[in-house]
Order: structure tokens, then sequence, then C-alpha cells
């Protein structure tokens, strides 16, 4: 900072520098020198504030440029700190001096549009100062560091969090990282994104200064991600100009049609002046009720008349596509003495009435929503609300308290932003990130209850099992079935608003999700669960116990199946047909084939006589793995992992059993069949096979597919000298960008228990 800013509004001889002075003079050390120069720098930056605050300037002293912003602003807070805002505004003013935007204006013009929208919506000076600074720290040689010293750290903070955003490169890996870092911050200070919105708006509105693709990336990037954010945060009046302005752009031949379809209806409107003989009536019926009320007719936005279109497969054509009507109430209890007046007059339509009064929206909006057939048969929605809703329902975040002690309640009721806060920790992929950010900021919401009254605000569609996860973890984990409003219903049922889940579940050590439910869930959190434990669960199985040393060992032993179970005294191959004293192992013939390892294998009555052994193609064991041996037509031996499904179906003639043990191999090269599950992006199986190589491993052989929700499915049949490098394989893919899981596989799975027991979750 320099001397002139510093000094600005200290009174007259104010004592610093001869402060100074003396303490030279005394002879101090360096040390107290300079720490007696930060005492008084910051001494000066605290005055020069008070300063400001107590010279309040005059509406005529505050530049033609800030005038505007300053009367909107003082309509909601008149308090406010205006000498502040002016100085801000000559900070930027100075520092953007002779850059020009694309449109040709002074670059000011836009730290100035954008700070003017936000003292519309009605939001703090803070804000208001960091609004006017956003663009001098990317821009300009001005730091953060002078940013603090100058307007102290909450407004560095939104600045620096604002520049941040600013260097996001949409449409690729980094973007996707940096935007899960803004909903961190988002939950810290929403500000940050109000003024990015703010910002978008602005750059929309003088869109057209930019080349074709910048637009359409522009507007693309707008439509998907900041204008859905923009309605979570509930700041509906910006949020309806970033999607009209966007859909112009991206849609423009459907945009003038529908711009065309509601000026048609509009004149034909005016000229039969049925709209407005309802209103009229609607009017007289409150005021015969004694209610206050104001009652007007509002427009939807264009394209949220496309959508509906869209959703209902038909060009609008009626008033519940087009219009709607909202009435204005002054209390809570007038609201729905207002609904009662209206179903009084015209009869409503059934499962149309919504009461967001007492459970408010994602974004806090509140109001009751009814639908009514006039007396020509005409739908047509009508809202009611308070004025504060009405403040609510058009600024969302940005009407909530600003002030001591209302951070914590800025975010209360934002369940939505929670919820991604939750899961997003738990993505690991960039991309799958951002695709499932998307696809959860643009839908709205199902309102479900637990038995004990808990609300849970769930995506449309979403099934039983969305809300054991959102419950808990666990209880997602171990969901075996559901009661919905006391019904028992299937796991995948869609849900209905008000419906009450109960959720039921398994104590027992087989409960776990299922590979289907990822198909009909509807939560991030939900599907990063259930991937993540069939992850795990895939991992566990494929580890499966060692192999024991010796046959001597007391229980079942490894290498045998339920057939070949120890009997009474435990020993291997006491079953029947087997030897009841036991038998002991004989050394396996060295095998010349390549990649088959070494075996102890003894035929299950007890001859001891050595015999070839063969690695089963379906799961390729290797060294330490349990593994069970079956005799062939050819009298060698089949050798199979465990858990290999050929291994429990051959398990069921148990004279082909044999008991085997692994001794130290000759040779050093074996195969194995891995898979990978990963989100499908360009590069992900170059990035696969360069980590391979790596590894130092042989590909036998590759295949690849992909799955509609962009999951691609790739395996590989690699050469390996053991198990220990196998998992070294194992760890090193996971590490890719993208990658879900990369197991082991056989392609014969034993089918899993069903364990029946449940009980109730509480």
């Amino acid at each position: 900072m320099d001397a002139e800013t510093v000094g600005a509004g200290l009174p007259a001889g104010g004592g610093l520098t001869p402060a100074l002075s003396r303490a030279d003079s005394r002879g101090d050390s360096s040390d107290d020198a300079s720490r007696a120069l930060s005492a008084a720098r910051q001494a000066s930056v605290r005055l020069a504030h008070l300063a400001r605050r107590m010279a309040t300037p005059r509406m005529s002293q505050v530049p033609p440029e800030l005038r505007d912003i300053v009367e909107a602003h003082r309509d909601y807070h008149p308090r406010a700190d205006i000498g502040a805002l002016v100085h801000a505004y000559g900070v930027a003013e100075r520092l953007h001096a002779g850059q020009m935007r694309r449109s040709g204006d002074p670059y000011i013009s836009h730290p100035l549009a954008v700070c003017e929208a936000l003292a519309e919506l009605g939001v703090d000076t803070t804000t208001l100062i960091a609004a006017l600074l956003h663009d001098t720290v990317e821009d300009t040689g001005y730091t953060l560091d002078s940013v603090v010293e100058e307007f102290g750290g909450e407004v560095a903070n939104l600045v620096d969090g604002v520049t941040k955003l600013d260097k996001m490169r949409f449409g690729e890996a980094a973007e996707a990282e940096t935007l899960r870092k803004l909903i961190v911050a988002l939950a810290q200070d929403y500000r940050v994104l109000v003024i990015k919105i703010a910002d978008r708006l602005h750059n929309m509105r003088t869109l057209d200064f930019m080349s074709p693709p910048k637009q359409v990336k522009i507007s693309r990037v707008t439509l998907e991600i900041l204008a859905p954010l923009a309605h979570r945060l509930g700041v509906s009046v910006i949020k309806r100009e970033l999607e009209d302005r966007a859909f112009a752009v991206l849609h423009p031949a459907e945009h003038a049609r529908t711009a065309r379809i509601v000026d048609e209806f509009t004149a034909a409107e005016q000229a039969s002046g049925s709209l407005a003989g309802l209103v009229a009536r609607l009017r007289a019926g409150l005021a015969g009720a004694r209610i206050d009320s104001e009652v007007s007719v509002r427009a939807s936005h264009l394209f949220s008349i496309y959508k509906r279109g869209q959703e209902r497969a038909r060009a609008p054509q009626d008033y519940t596509d087009i219009v709607r009507v909202l009435v204005l109430v002054d209390e809570v209890t007038d609201c729905y003495a207002a609904l009662g007046v209206i179903h009084a007059l015209w009869r409503p339509v059934p499962g149309r009435l919504r009461d967001f009064v007492a459970t408010p929206k994602f974004n806090m909006y509140q109001s009751l929503h009814t639908t009514v057939v006039d007396d020509t048969g005409r739908s047509i929605d009508i809202q009611i609300r308070t004025p504060a809703m009405h403040r609510l329902a058009e600024t969302g975040i940005v009407a909530r308290p600003v002030g001591p002690g209302a951070d914590g309640a800025r975010l209360e009721g934002l369940s939505w932003l929670h919820s991604l806060l939750d899961w997003q920790e738990d993505t690991i992929d960039s991309d799958e990130f951002l695709e499932s950010l998307s696809s959860d900021l643009d839908s709205d919401e199902v309102l479900a209850f637990t038995p004990k009254g808990r609300m849970i605000a769930l995506p449309p569609r979403s099934s039983p099992v969305d809300v054991a996860y959102a419950v808990h973890t666990d209880i997602g984990h171990r969901a075996i079935g559901a009661r919905v409003n006391g019904r028992l219903v299937p796991l995948h049922t869609r849900l209905r608003n008000g419906d009450v889940v109960e959720i039921l579940t398994s104590n027992l050590p087989g409960a776990g999700p299922s590979e289907d439910w990822l198909r009909f869930v509807k939560t991030s959190r939900a599907r990063v669960r259930i991937r993540r434990r069939l992850a795990r669960q895939r991992r566990d199985a494929a580890a499966g116990p060692g192999l024991p040393e010796g046959p001597e060992q007391s229980g079942p032993a490894a290498g045998t199946d339920a057939g070949a179970r120890g009997g009474p005294t435990g020993d291997p191959g006491g079953g029947p047909g087997g030897a009841a004293g036991g038998t002991s192992a004989a050394p396996a013939r060295q095998l010349a084939r390549r990649g088959v390892p070494s075996l102890a294998a003894v035929a299950d009555d007890g001859s001891g006589a050595s015999m070839p052994v063969r690695l089963a193609r379906c799961c390729l064991p290797l060294p330490g793995d349990a593994v069970v041996g079956f005799t062939t037509h050819g009298s060698a031996v089949s050798l199979h992992r465990r858990e290999c499904g050929n291994a429990a179906e051959a398990s069921a003639d148990r004279e082909r059993v044999v008991v085997t043990a692994w001794s130290a191999p000759d040779v050093q090269i074996f195969p194995a069949e891995i898979a990978v599950e990963a989100f499908d992006r360009y590069g992900l199986l170059a990035d696969i096979t360069e980590v391979l190589s790596e590894t130092s491993v042989s590909v036998r052989a590759a295949s690849t597919t992909t799955s509609e929700d962009r999951v691609a499915h790739a395996r590989f049949t690699i050469e390996v000298t053991g198990p220990e490098q196998l998992d070294s394989v194992l760890s090193a893919v996971r590490r890719v960008g993208g990658v879900y899981d990369c197991y082991r596989v056989c392609q014969s799975q034993a089918s899993p228990t069903v364990d029946p027991p449940a009980r109730a979750a509480t």
C-alpha cells in the first residue's frame, strides 16, 4: 500500500511517525523497530477504515456511475458503509484505467454492472466491494495482500474465490477439480458463487461481441452448471435470465418459436379478457373474506415454457403452460385462508395442491401451489405467498439475514449442498464428479419422510435405496426391503412426494448392495457408496485365504471343496471314499508348460500317485491361492480357485476331488485375468496399458465395452510372477484417473447365498 493510501483520512498529527522516531533515538534493536513498524502499519490501516466509516459521503459526493448502486443498496441496508464502497470504486477505476472490453466500453463498466445486479438483490456491502474488485487481482498488478490491507480479509477471501473460478477451464478435467473445490468453498461462503453468477449474467448480456463458437461454449456452461446453481441457491431472478439468454444461443429456432407462441397467446388473451375476468373475480372473493392481498399475472420465462413442452411432448397451449396467477397476502395464516377462498370459487385439480410453506423446497422456497379449472374448462396455476416468501423466492439465500451470528443460518436448509459436500469427498474421478453434479443440479426434488418424521429431499424417480443411503451408509449397505406408507414394496419402487419410507435391514454378514441397485438409484451419494462397497467385496473375494503348507491341519483343508471336507478327526480327505486315517502329500511331477506351477497332488482315494496338473482357464489360479483339484478324463488334475463356480459344480462328484498343495515353483510366469471399471474418457485405454507396461507385465489379451452410463468395462489377460506382482499391478491401475476399481476376476463365480432374516431400521 502506498503512503498516500495509508495516510488517507488520518487526523492531523496522528502521532505515529514521532513514536517511531523516539524508538530509533533510544537505540532499540532492529527487531524492535520492525515490530513497531508492523504495529504502526496495522494501526494506520484500522484508522483509515475507521475514517472512511465516519466520513460517510453525501449522495452529491458519490461518483455518478455509482449512484444507482448506492440507492439500491440503501433500500436494503440504510446504514451501509457507503464510504468503503466509494473507496472500492476509486481503486477499481484506477486499476482498470485504459482497459477495454470487446464491446468497446471501458472495462470498469463490467464490475459496475456486476455490482448493480447484486445491489438489486440486496446483498451486503462486503459483497458489493468484492464485486467491484473481483477482476483486479487477475487482470491488474493488484495483489490479495493489498486487498487485505485496504479492505480486510473478508473482502480478500471473496475476491480470491472469484478469481479462482474465473480460471476454470470448462470441459476439461481441471475444471471439474476446480468445481469440486467450489462446492467446498460454497459451504464456507456462498457469496463467492453469487458474485460469479452476477458476473456471468453481465457476460451473457454482452455475449454478442464474442465469436459464435465462444458464445456456444459459454452458453452451454451457463445452462448446464451456473443457472442450475443459481436455482439451487434460490436466486431465481438471475437464473431465469441466464436460462433464456443461453436458450437463445443454443437453440435459436426453438427460442424464436416459443417466443412467437407466447406473443400469440398474449394477443388472444387480451382480446378475450378471460384471464382478466378470473383475476377480478379472485380479488373480489379475497376482499369479501377480508383478506388483504395483491393479485397479479406472471408469465413464465421462455426456457421454462420450452422445457414444459418437452416434458409434456406437445406445444404450449393453455394457461398452465405459459402463465400463473400470484397472490400475495400479509401473514402465513392468510395463505391458507386464501387457498380456501380459491377452492370455493373454482374446482381444484386433484393431486395438484403443493404445500411448500410447511415443507420448503431445497432452495428455501416457500409458497402454496394449486391448480383450478375455470368456468371455461381451462386450468390455471395459482401461487400464494407472503411478501417475505416472495423475496425469498426471487433472491433465495441472498434474502437471508446477514450480520453477527448469521453465518450459520445462511446455509441452513440447503440439504442439497450438504449432500454434495458429502459425496464429493468419495468421488475420485473428476469427470464422474462433473457429470453427477450436472445431473444433480438439473433435477427438482421429491420429499420423503422417515417413520420418525425426518424429511429427506431426493431427485425425482428416487427409490427406497436412495433413502437408505441418505439416512446412513450402513443402513444402505444392509437394506433388503422397504415399507412405503406401511406397505411392503420392492427396493426399486419409485417414490412420490410425502411417502413415508421404512427400510428393512439384515445384520447377517452376507447382506450387501447389488449391482442391480446401480440401475435405479438416483442420488450421487447412493451411487458412490454402492460402487465402493461392491469394489471392496470383489477385492475381498479375489484375495481369498492362503493355501495350507501341509495336509495335516485341522478343519476343512484349503484346496478341498465341501465334498472333500475332513471327517470327524478333521483330517483332509476323510470324507466318503477318502482315506479315513489321513494321507501325506507326495511331490508332483515337474511341469514343462510355461506358466504352470509345481504342485503336490494326491488322488483322494489315497493311492499317493503323482498326476500331471493344469491350471483351469476359467479362474487361472496363482501360487498362494486357495485351490482345489479335480481329475479329468485324461487322468490329469485340473486346478481351480476355491471360489470358482466350476469348482463348486465339480465338487458334487466327490470321487474327482484331489488334495493339492503348492510347492516352490520352478517356472516364474503365470497368467492372470484382471477387470477394470472406469469412467469412459479419451485416452483411458492408453493410460491403463502404459501403467501395465511400467509394472513389467505382458498383456496376452484385452477386451473393452462401454455401458450406456459411460462406464468402461475392460478385461486384460496378463503374465505375472505371482500374487505379489499381481497386487502391485492392481494398485497401480486403480490410481489411473477415472478408474473406479481394478480387480482379479474368475470367469465363473459361485452363486451367492441369501440371508433372509431382517429387521426394521430405526
